[in-house]
Order: structure tokens, then sequence, then C-alpha cells
């Protein structure tokens, strides 16, 4: 292919992560072309300034794996307007939860848009199936990203070293510690390097993930001596830094709780999981978004900036409280 490509796709986990390697496996993409997102607008601003910035004419874009919000969606939009008016062309491959009206505004004005909330097939397993791969490591990277999305392994260490689910669990959590977004670029684009070259783990990896099982012992006791219940179905730990399947599911096993929030006090970010009610709007109404199961936020430092003391933990639960009596989701 002609056209010099740029990946934008989900940062903190295997399925954003495996897309893009399945799409270095299919073309010749530089690691400099790959960059991250999340829920917030932060790295999605980061992303959408280089590409506009590296990219020349008849640039191709691939879009994989990406939760957005209301906010989001202008900005992206215009990275989209961008590439097209100087002949270039965007795939977009996803299988988050996007209003109607995102997915009219944007996907008509893409090349190729397979979007919206997906029962079957994870991002990793769209772009696999749209670019034709069938060579055996391709197709395996696919379904381990299903199986990170839809039926995740929550163990909190790591029992077998050679297990890449496990041990992904923890590394992504490792490199989303990085508070330095370059760095943290950086440190996720040799992920996607190593895997575009047929290799699920390598000796940094495994070393990494070890490093960052002690911290994730201490804050799963942490979890324990800070739960707070907004009612019976939906309680809230807080906790710095570690995998939020992990801390979802320890505060799940806690408090037998429907939906779960685990506040990472480290980066101020919310993280939903829930059993059998659809938390998206939930999700949504805080600028987030994700999955009716699965979805994240952002959380305003100017209100809430330190999770360490009783008074201000209680006070974002009393937040918490009343976005749910509005929200009428019980």
């Amino acid at each position: 292919m002609d056209y010099q490509i740029f990946v934008l796709t989900h940062g903190n986990d295997l399925d954003g992560l495996g897309s893009a390697a399945l799409i270095m496996r299919k073309y010749y993409v530089p690691l400099k072309n790959i960059f991250f997102l999340d829920y917030g607008e932060k790295k999605l601003n980061y992303a959408i300034e280089n590409i506009v910035r590296m990219s020349g004419r008849k640039s191709i874009v691939f879009v994989a794996d990406t939760g957005m919000n209301d906010r989001q969606v202008s900005p992206f939009k215009h990275l989209v307007l961008h590439i097209r008016k100087r002949g270039g062309k965007v795939f977009w491959f996803d299988h988050h939860h996007w209003k109607k009206n995102q997915i009219r505004d944007i996907a008509r004005i893409c090349d190729l848009a397979i979007v919206g909330e997906n029962e079957y097939a994870c991002a990793a397993e769209i772009t696999l199936m749209e670019l034709g791969l069938k060579d055996k490591f391709s197709v395996m990277l696919a379904k381990m990203a299903h199986e990170t999305d839809f039926a995740p392994i929550l163990h909190p260490y790591i029992r077998d070293a050679k297990n890449p689910i496990e041990v992904y669990g923890l590394v992504f959590s490792y490199y989303n510690t990085i508070d330095d977004i370059e760095k943290q670029t950086a440190s996720l684009r040799r992920v996607v390097g190593m895997l575009s070259s047929g290799k699920f783990l390598n000796t940094d990896i495994v070393n990494r993930a070890g490093k960052f099982e002690s911290k994730t012992k201490l804050e799963l006791s942490r979890i324990e001596r800070q739960i707070y219940s907004v009612n019976k179905d939906f309680s809230i730990g807080f906790a710095q830094s570690i995998n939020s399947n992990i801390a979802c599911d320890q505060i799940r096993k806690l408090t037998n709780s429907d939906v779960v929030l685990y506040i990472d006090t480290t980066h101020n970010k919310g993280h939903f999981r829930s059993t059998n009610t659809n938390i998206i709007e939930l999700a949504a109404s805080f600028g987030g978004g994700g999955h009716p199961h699965s979805a994240g936020f952002d959380i305003d430092k100017r209100k809430f900036a330190d999770f360490r003391t009783k008074r201000q933990r209680q006070k974002f639960v009393d937040m918490i409280s009343k976005s749910v009596e509005r929200s009428k989701l019980y």
C-alpha cells in the first residue's frame, strides 16, 4: 500500500493494542504512527495534533476500539474530515456503544465504518475479518482479545507467567500509571511492535507485570478498607492505580453488588462494571463511555483532587448517589 498509515486505538487493553498489531501485520506502519486513547480528552487531542501534523496527502487512518463521549466527537470528526479532504481514507472498526447521532455524523464520512455495540465480536476480531488475516497467530491474538473483553480473567496475581491474558491484565495497568504521555505512548508502542512480530510475551513485559503484582496485593487490601455503599446493589471502592477488572472483581466479591465502581485515586479515573445493569448512560453523565456493563470516565481534579481523606471520599460517594437517583438506575 502506497499510503502513509496511522493507527488510533484504545491503549488500556489487549483489544486495542491487538487491533493495532493486526494492522501492522497486514501493512507497514511505523511505530511512531501509532497513537492511543482512553475515555478522556487529553490523549485524543495529543493523537489528533500529531496525526494532523505528520500526515501528508492520501494518508490512511485506522481507528479501532474507540469508546468516546460527546466532548470527544467533535475533535474526532475534525480528524476524519482533515484526512478525507487531503485525499486520504479513514477506516473505523469498533464495538463500543455509540449514540445513533454520533455514528451517523462520523460513520457517514468514513470510507468504511463497522461500529456500534457488538455482542459477538470485539474490535480485534472485526479488524482480523476486514483485513482478511488468517494466519494462526493473528487468529489467536483476536481470540485472546475477545476473552479479555467479553469474559475477562479477573485473577489478581500471575498464576502462570506464560499466560498472556493474565500478564497483560497487570502490565497494561502498569503502563497506564505512567503520567508522561510520551513515555506511556512509547511503552505501549513497544507492546504493539512485539505483538505484530508474532510474539505474545517477552521478558521485559513479564518482569514488569511481576513488579506490578506486589502493588496489586497492597491495593486490594486498601480497597477492602475503603468500600462505600450507594445502595444494596451499588458499591464503590477506592485505591491507587491497579488493573480495573481486578479492582472491580474485588469490590464485587466483598459486597456482592450488581454495579461496582473502582476509583483510581492516582489518576482520578472511575471504572464501572456491572453484572445485570446497563451503566453506559451513567458513565456518559460523567463524560465517560464504554460498554453497557464496562465503562469508564475521568474525574474532574478541580472538584476532587485528593481522595486520601474519608471526608473527600464520602463527598464523592454522595455526588455519585445523587447522580444515581437522577438517572433512575434503580
